[in-house]
């Protein structure tokens, strides 16, 4: 092999190095928790799913949904990933969009996932920007109450 053939073989590697490297490094829920990049924040939710023994759940569906008066209901629904985090988009941003005041009052979280059912769910602060959720909790159905 020529020093010019091992050269573009070695470029080649590195390229393909680093774009692995830089997917890695966003895997695992790494977009849930990057700030808003389009400007300021106004509100979103975000937080963790586990049942009661701690063991996170995946693949489950988190809506939002919004009741603004003299309009139908806002569902913003997204699945979590698999360490079980989730997060919502700027759904403050969406309301104001709407020409409307974004008021948590107005908001309701729920957590779906087929054969659970929810144990402990947090109460949604009365603030804006970006709110962390305390822990849901969810077990199978049927399982004995705690």
């Amino acid at each position: 092999m020529t020093l010019r053939a091992r050269f573009a073989t070695l470029i080649a590697i590195a390229a393909v190095l680093v774009t692995v490297s830089s997917r890695l490094a966003r895997a695992n829920g790494a977009e849930f928790f990057e700030a808003e990049n389009d400007g300021r924040t106004v509100l979103y939710y975000f937080g963790q799913v586990k049942d009661s023994k701690g063991n996170v759940l995946d693949k489950l569906m988190v809506t939002v949904t919004v009741k603004i008066a003299g309009l139908p209901d806002l569902n913003y629904p997204i699945r979590n990933d698999a360490p079980g985090h989730f997060r919502t988009s700027d759904i403050g941003k969406a309301i104001e969009g709407l020409g409307k005041k974004v008021d948590p009052a107005q908001i309701a979280i729920t957590i779906k996932k087929d054969g659970y059912k929810i144990v402990r769910a947090p109460k949604i602060p009365n603030k804006l920007g970006a709110v962390q959720l305390d822990l849901f909790v969810m077990d199978p159905v049927g399982a004995p109450a705690k």
